[in-house]
């Protein structure tokens, strides 16, 4: 194992800048013109044979889905041709696709509005690829459509309540009834789940299509959170359901409806929990598995249920002391268990999960038997890729905690645990399986490299590249591109950290150069990735050309360093995080070629957090601090995130209090930005009012930007390049 791991884990180099024709990087070209942008490969999806794939492609002004061959790359065929209009005759711009399981049916996605980070209603559309007909799956917006997998139905959510479509007859059937905006959400998550547990779809078909198991959300005890939307006479209030630290959240049910009867049943649990992240459908026929956590979310259980007699048995449960995070399984085909994600080794494993049968218990019988670790040592698997479970081979991505910044994917025999590297190019991204488990596609860029999509066979070998971006790399010649370096150095604790670097365009180390600094720094993130960073960092090479040393360093907390590195700031975060960038900012004035007068640092939603945080508590070493939608109280945040890094507010006020940015804003003595758009839902505007407040009466001053209207993201129009030139403005004045 260990021969393997030295074998593709090469120490990554300090690397030098590239130039030649060197031409001006400007904000327009990154954020107006995307002279930067990278191309990607739209809706890759393996077909059933394993063989093909399709991609959704472009031509003439003409949207189609294409066939290939994964081995030689030739097109086969072209199975839609997109020529339609909808009924006021304009053309349909056709944004995602899904197969039914027989691929015989095609459910096209266009028009979507997007409701939170994950939600969107859309117009649906069906394709057959048989009789070549198109039609509209009714003539309303809806979220969440599904093809069931006996290819008779779509199903879909409305308004809040779940309903199915026939499509041989055109039938609607309307399952809940009881939806109502701020109140009941069935077969949708909630704004808190759907933001911290990623769950996406609330409802799911059983394999043999003869259920619907579907969460319902009782928001009615939630509080509201409302803000102004400007844009009339009179600004219209936005309200929705937001449960902050400490207060109520959802009353969530599980409902599995039978289509033969019309009737649908109730979940019965043996305990009460206060989360339900995961339902999801064994390969068992009618059994349902539920995943529960408590509200301190160190505990999860697994449960069984017979959709004929639906009370949960518990099969397997885990605890942790500081938290536990959610895991999607991976049921075998054949019945026999299931892989699970755990950390209970201090390093994210897989484990091999047989199930056991006992006829002296009812509802199923099921339980856990026995369990055997798949993969071992100082990894972190951060994705199972896919199980060929008649070989016994299970492919995943896998981190060395040594050296975080980089991903590796492997080929692991699991009866003898003997590891084989695939040799995907290096950097980060992901890969993706055939059904055949005979190719692979991965798709992953560096710090050199943009996006590249290649394909591996089942030896783990590249053997074509699909696209490398080269538009891109012939564009990046005509500049100066001074790419990352990778450097590593300890903190004040001891503890080794990583970071990587950016040096000014024609660098002189006789030179003293200002430094940025950006920071993210929440749970289990990094920044610091072998990976092509896009727009944000392009602007990084923007501000090197203008002379400006660009550095980023994970702090404690972050993740793939194992359990221990990432759990040490829980029930204080910000403490630990903070003194770990002032450690940096120091490190970084002992090198010759730092201004050690000029040092700023910058971050967004947890990074705008840091950056308050480190220019009050590091006013010493920080000059200028910029901070974009920034939370400055975790009592404002939501409790599922919070509560999970930080325990129970009753339990532990005190630190929630402690590293409060607003607590701390008497001690800043730089320059400081502040930014947030109205309309954040994610981490409200209140945020930096409340911030804003506790400055000015404390006469520190400084300077704002609001973007109306604008959500988390602070994008739209010219919003995202006005923004980058106003940090770039505040950057070059005061640094």
């Amino acid at each position: 194992m260990k021969s393997s791991i030295a074998f593709i884990c090469i120490a990554l180099l300090s690397i030098a800048s590239f130039t030649s024709n060197a031409g001006e990087i400007t904000l327009e070209k990154i954020f107006l013109k995307g002279t930067f942008s990278q191309k990607y490969v739209e809706g890759l999806k393996s077909m059933n044979d394993g063989m093909h794939y399709t991609v959704l492609e472009s031509k003439d002004n003409q949207q189609e889905i294409n066939k290939y061959d994964y081995e030689n790359g030739k097109k086969t065929s072209t199975i839609l041709k997109n020529s339609y209009k909808d009924k006021d005759g304009k053309s349909i711009e056709i944004e995602s696709y899904k197969f039914s399981e027989d691929e015989s049916l095609i459910l096209l996605k266009t028009s979507s509005e997007r409701i939170y980070r994950h939600s969107m209603r859309s117009l649906y559309y069906i394709y057959n690829t048989g009789d070549k007909t198109f039609k509209s799956i009714g003539k309303d917006k809806v979220q969440l459509a599904n093809i069931s997998p006996n290819g008779k139905f779509v199903s879909y959510v409305k308004e809040n309540n779940l309903y199915t479509y026939e499509l041989s007859s055109g039938k609607v059937n309307q399952i809940t009834s009881d939806g109502a905006a701020n109140k009941i959400i069935n077969g949708a998550p909630d704004w808190v789940y759907e933001e911290e547990f990623a769950l996406v779809q609330a409802y799911h078909w059983s394999k043999d299509s003869k259920y619907l198991a579907y969460y319902r959300f009782d928001e009615t005890e939630v509080k509201e959170y409302s803000f102004p939307v400007y844009g009339e006479l009179y600004p219209v209030q936005y309200i929705f359901k937001y449960p902050k630290v400490g207060e109520r959240n959802s009353t969530v049910e599980i409902f599995i409806h039978s289509l033969a009867t019309g009737a649908s049943k109730i979940v019965e649990f043996r305990q009460v929990n206060e989360y339900v992240p995961r339902i999801q459908w064994t390969n068992i026929p009618s059994i349902l598995s539920i995943q529960v956590m408590n509200r301190e979310q160190n505990y999860v259980q697994i449960n069984f249920v017979n959709a004929e007699n639906p009370i949960s048995e518990p099969i397997y449960e885990e605890r942790s002391e500081t938290y536990l995070e959610v895991q999607d399984i991976h049921y075998l085909k054949d019945n026999s268990g299931f892989l699970w994600q755990s950390e209970q080794s201090g390093h994210n494993a897989v484990y091999m999960m047989d199930l056991g049968y006992s006829g002296q218990r009812d509802n199923g019988a099921y339980s856990v038997s026995n369990s055997v670790a798949l993969t071992e040592g100082n990894m972190n698997v951060t994705e199972i890729i896919g199980y060929d479970e008649e070989n016994k081979l299970l492919y995943a991505e896998m981190v060395d905690q040594f050296n975080p910044m980089d991903r590796m994917r492997m080929k692991i025999h699991t009866i003898d645990k003997m590891i084989e590297p695939m040799f995907v190019p290096s950097g980060t991204g992901s890969v993706q399986a055939s059904k055949s488990m005979k190719y692979f596609v991965s798709m992953v860029s560096n710090v050199r490299q943009p996006m590249m999509v290649t394909v591996l066979n089942e030896m783990g070998h590249a053997i074509r590249t699909i696209d490398d971006n080269k538009a891109l790399q012939d564009t990046l010649k005509n500049y100066t591109i001074n790419y990352k370096s990778f450097f590593k150095f300890k903190n004040r604790n001891g503890d080794e950290l990583v970071g990587w670097m950016i040096k000014p365009a024609n660098f002189n180390p006789n030179k003293k150069y200002p430094v940025l600094m950006y920071v993210y720094g929440g749970p289990g993130s990094q920044t610091v990735l072998n990976s092509w960073g896009g727009s944000q960092d392009m602007w990084f090479q923007y501000l090197a050309q203008q002379g400006y040393l660009i550095v980023s360093v994970d702090n404690r907390g972050t993740g793939n360093r194992g359990r221990k590195f990432r759990d040490c700031t829980y029930g204080q975060l910000g403490k630990l995080e903070t003194e770990d960038q002032i450690d940096a900012a120091t490190y970084l004035t002992r090198q010759t070629f730092v201004d050690e007068n000029r040092i700023g640092i910058w971050g967004w939603s947890y990074g705008g957090y840091m950056s308050t945080l480190c220019l009050a508590k590091g006013h010493d070493v920080f000059k200028m601090a910029i901070a974009v939608a920034p939370v400055t109280n975790w009592r404002y945040y939501d409790n599922i995130y919070t509560e999970r890094y930080m325990g129970l507010l009753d339990n532990n006020a005190a630190a929630y209090d402690e590293n409060s940015p607003i607590n701390h804003v008497d001690k800043i003595k730089g320059k400081f930005l502040l930014v947030h758009g109205t309309a954040d839902d994610n981490v409200h505007f209140q945020n930096s009012a409340m911030l804003a407040d506790a400055l000015i009466q404390n006469n520190i001053d400084f300077d704002m930007a609001f973007y109306p209207n604008k959500n988390h993201g602070i994008y739209g129009g010219y919003t995202r390049y006005h923004l980058f030139n106003k940090m770039t403005n505040f950057i070059q004045t005061n640094l």
